[in-house]
């Protein structure tokens, strides 16, 4: 039995010797689930708000001076409609968006070769076939607009300039194909339409009159739906120089302007002065707001421009989102498949700079509403006011409202003014353009040079066009066409040989080139004794059979109608050289109708060569050795 310890001072000691308590015991507190729904527990409330509130004013979120949310917002907006064309700066036209801008720009005159001949004819057969014309009516037409035979000796230039394929379609039209071509041509004649329809002095019957007439306006009209081209008025009887083309042969390039009317300041012109793309944009115009810019009608057009509508709209604005967007609340969680921390934007790559910046400050400031702007139209805003969620009215303006040639003026999809230390124009313009269109191959490109050692600037005709309405090699050609030249010579006695002597070098006058090569041969600019143009000249043509003779282009880009003799500016052939290329275009607009026009596009060009013409030359003479030697 043990007996109690009474000493004070053993139990002191006891005590004092117990370093570390220990506990040998312990308990856990834990949720213990009810139910297999963890939505509840999954929402993290909250049963104090003043916490949140506290916290908010800890991150300094009530710091902000613009912490209202819009949520109404009024747009008073004004748009006009282009309304006037005017191709080379000349009298406006009414314009309407049917055919697209780029017809109106770019369309000119189909060539009619014989195979497009050849269709006009068997079309306007069927036509007089339908309108139940008698036989001896359709006989007239074809005894009165046939094919000509290509092997008659009037004709023997043509055959030989021609491709072989080209001289035998034709002659397998002679004889047995109406010439539609110049059937059509024909028609657009007003003295023949008053002379009763008169083909080669025979007159149509009475009966067949009337039949030939109606079938008239639908061959006519079937052709202007199949291409489109330009308008033929009365100072031009000839669509390939009518009045409402815009490219500018001295330039090689398409030179145009449209209109829309303005309040209070007559017209908003628009002009596109170097346009040869193949492709127009907004960024294509400039805005002529100098106090000339108006236009005078057309003299044989007169029209009444249509007032800008003006109107208000409110909307609903709703927030930018994008994939991987920050969230501004609190406790959601963000998508983790975009990371703005390996963005690795560098010191220079600006871009990239402002791009984390508004995504990761500004993103949630901005707002969107809604307006869709018609094509073809001058649209801009006038007034926007936005009420937000404190009840407080605001009136936003425009920013870039300075001058227009500011340098720190930082701008997007707005056009360049004309007139000097002028306001910035801030509107917005939709050109009434394709958005997708098919492109034929060449039928004719001309490459333009500068030859360096000849010291010369070339056009090459490196794509000529064909009597059957297709592109050709232009070196297959040339030789070809000399061949031809040359075959016809071949009866004549050849060139007496050279007389045998110790001269071991021959003189050379000057070497030839291919026929097409065509040179461009630098003149002064009239008034000025330093500035220069290229003129469109020739190479000479010698042939024992035939008379001297000047090689001409056989294209339509080195012979403008309107033209004569054709200068070019000399800025115009870079060292680079330039590509000029005329193919048919087609497309369709928003209603589903087909559009098919002959434009030209520019180009810059990939290679310069030399033409291996040179003057005055030393070659060496080769003799064949002899025993004796």
């Amino acid at each position: 039995m043990l007996e109690p310890v009474t000493n004070p001072q053993l139990i002191h000691d006891a005590l004092a010797q117990v370093h570390e308590p220990t506990v040998v015991v312990w308990n856990r507190l834990e949720g213990r689930p009810r139910t297999e729904d963890f939505g509840r527990s999954l929402q993290a409330r909250v049963s104090d708000p003043l916490w949140l509130l506290t916290r908010q004013w800890q991150t300094g979120e009530y710091q902000a001076h613009d912490g209202g949310t819009p949520i109404q917002t009024r747009v008073k907006m004004s748009t006009s409609r282009i309304q006037r064309f005017a191709p080379r700066r000349g009298p406006a036209r009414p314009f309407s968006e049917v055919p697209p801008l780029e017809a109106w720009v770019e369309r000119e005159a189909i060539p009619l070769d014989d195979w497009t001949r050849a269709q006009m004819g068997r079309h306007w057969w069927k036509l007089l076939t339908a309108s139940q014309v008698s036989e001896s009516g359709k006989q007239l037409f074809v005894a009165g607009f046939p094919f000509v035979d290509p092997g008659q000796p009037s004709n023997e230039n043509a055959r030989l300039t021609s491709h072989q394929d080209g001289w035998e379609f034709r002659a397998a039209l002679a004889g047995r194909a109406m010439d539609g071509g110049a059937l059509y041509q024909k028609m657009r004649d007003e003295a023949w339409q008053a002379a009763d329809h008169q083909i080669d002095g025979n007159s149509l019957s009475v009966d067949d009159r009337s039949k030939v007439a109606a079938a008239q306006e639908q061959f006519l009209q079937w052709f202007d739906r199949l291409y489109s081209q330009p308008t033929r008025t009365a100072s031009a009887s000839d669509s390939s120089t009518s009045d409402d083309q815009s490219w500018i042969p001295e330039q090689l390039e398409y030179r145009f302007a449209c209109a829309a009317p303005h309040v209070g300041r007559g017209q908003d012109v628009l002009v596109a002065d170097q346009y040869a793309s193949g492709r127009l944009d907004w960024y294509s115009f400039d805005l002529d707001n100098r106090p000339n810019a108006n236009w005078e009608d057309h003299p044989e057009e007169t029209f009444e421009d249509e007032p800008p509508n003006h109107e208000t709209l409110t909307f609903l604005p709703s927030s930018v989102a994008f994939g991987g967007m920050p969230s501004p609340r609190w406790w959601e969680l963000e998508d983790r498949r975009l990371d703005f921390g390996s963005l690795g934007a560098r010191t220079t790559e600006l871009e990239k700079l402002l791009l984390a910046e508004f995504a990761l400050i500004y993103s949630n400031d901005w707002f969107v509403i809604p307006y869709a702007v018609d094509v073809g139209s001058f649209c801009s805003v006038l007034g926007l006011a936005v009420v937000d969620t404190f009840g407080e009215r605001t009136l936003i303006r425009p920013a870039g409202r300075g001058p227009d040639d500011n340098w720190q003026q930082w701008r997007m999809f707005n056009l360049k003014t004309l007139a000097k230390n002028d306001q910035a124009d801030l509107r917005l313009f939709i050109p009434p353009v394709v958005h997708k269109l098919q492109e034929s191959d060449p039928i004719e490109e001309v490459r333009f040079l500068r030859d360096e050692i000849a010291n010369l600037s070339w056009a090459v005709e490196t794509t000529i066009p064909t009597s059957r309405g297709t592109g050709r090699n232009g070196f297959e050609a040339a030789q070809d066409l000399r061949e031809r030249f040359r075959q016809i010579g071949g009866n004549e006695p050849p060139p007496a040989a050279p007389e045998l002597t110790d001269a071991r070098v021959k003189y050379v006058a000057g070497t030839t080139v291919p026929e097409n090569w065509i040179p461009l041969i630098p003149v002064h600019v009239p008034g000025s004794s330093r500035e220069i143009q290229y003129r469109v000249a020739a190479m000479p043509r010698r042939l024992p059979s035939r008379p001297l003779e000047s090689v001409t282009p056989r294209g339509a880009v080195l012979q403008p109608a309107d033209r004569d003799p054709y200068l070019i500016h000399e800025e115009e052939v870079p060292r680079s050289g330039v590509v000029v290329a005329r193919t048919y275009q087609r497309t369709r607009d928003s209603e589903g109708r087909t559009f098919v026009w002959l434009g030209r596009r520019k180009f810059v060009g990939r290679e310069s060569r030399g033409s291996g013409l040179k003057f005055d030359q030393l070659e060496g003479v080769r003799r064949e050795s002899t025993s004796s030697e």
